[in-house]
């Protein structure tokens, strides 16, 4: 890892260039420690670190979930933020309990930074984490075992008689 007001040598590589760079990116349990794979009944965090360069940009984080190759879902800071040169910041992103099923995924990150000019310049890092989510149990419903997709959410749900309904 480069210390305070060290650049990187490969400016040209994908996590950095003339603008900024990706530092790191780490999979977080609630409580702060780094894990390399989550129980499916705890929230979850990605945790990515960047430094910028230059004065007067904005950016935005995002990472891409894939499983088996297969995009499951896309997520990005809704807002651009102002950043200052010669800076580390830290971006967070909750992955809410029991989201994901017990299968291995792959995390692909990127930082957007756009310059005052509307210079658009972005750090990339594919397969920055793999890791597994362990724990869940095979449910049991009335039609047999509940099968698994790439995301198994735990959603709310209502069922009521409704009497007064005619028949369609």
């Amino acid at each position: 890892m480069l210390t305070a007001g060290e650049k990187p040598e490969n400016k040209g590589s994908a996590h950095a260039g003339r603008y900024g760079e990706i530092v790191d990116v780490k999979l977080l349990s609630a409580d702060g420690r780094e894990i390399g794979s989550p129980p499916k009944w705890e929230d979850v965090y990605v945790r990515i670190r960047f430094r910028t360069y230059r004065a007067k940009t904005q950016a935005r984080c995002a990472f891409d979930l894939f499983c088996k190759g297969v995009l499951v879902l896309r997520s990005s800071q809704p807002d651009l933020m102002w950043v200052g040169p010669d800076t580390i910041y830290e971006a967070l992103v909750k992955i809410p309990a029991s989201l994901l099923s017990e299968t291995n995924y792959t995390i692909n990150v990127g930082v957007t930074l756009i310059r005052a000019e509307r210079e658009e310049h972005s750090l990339v890092v594919n397969r920055a984490l793999t890791f597994m989510v362990y724990g869940a149990e095979a449910k049991e419903t009335a039609t047999g075992k509940h099968r698994m997709g790439v995301i198994d959410p735990t959603l709310e749900w209502s069922l009521e008689r409704k009497a007064d309904v005619v028949r369609a």
